[in-house]
């Protein structure tokens, strides 16, 4: 969901190439592709929820509130078992100079 006079909305508009990333604790997923505005009363109400609704009290059928679509060229996700355990791989790899295991990463192209 966007304001439709936002940047993110003008970027998309002038250049559809976009990069998302998100994370959770030590999991990250970041997708490349190409993104379109898309304006669906239909499709706004399907994804309606109480936190979409926060940021916009409109409501999905105002004209003011459109989505972003993005489809996916390549993602990649990182899987770490989080700071404080980083940090300790990290300084005890330093000590016995070696590389430390960070966890799990891919990459997968759509």
């Amino acid at each position: 969901f966007a304001e439709r006079a936002s940047n993110p909305v003008k970027h998309v508009t002038l250049s559809p190439q976009v990069h998302v990333g998100v994370g959770s604790g030590g999991s990250w997923v970041s997708l490349t592709g190409e993104a379109t505005v898309v304006d669906d009363v239909a499709k706004k109400r399907e994804l309606w929820n109480s936190a979409v609704e926060a940021w916009f009290p409109e409501g999905p059928d105002a004209d003011s509130v459109v989505l972003l679509k993005v489809e996916g060229d390549s993602a990649e996700y990182w899987d770490s078992p989080g700071t404080v355990i980083s940090y300790i791989k990290m300084a005890a790899a330093a000590v016995s100079n070696t590389r430390p295991d960070m966890g799990e990463n891919a990459k997968v192209d759509m």
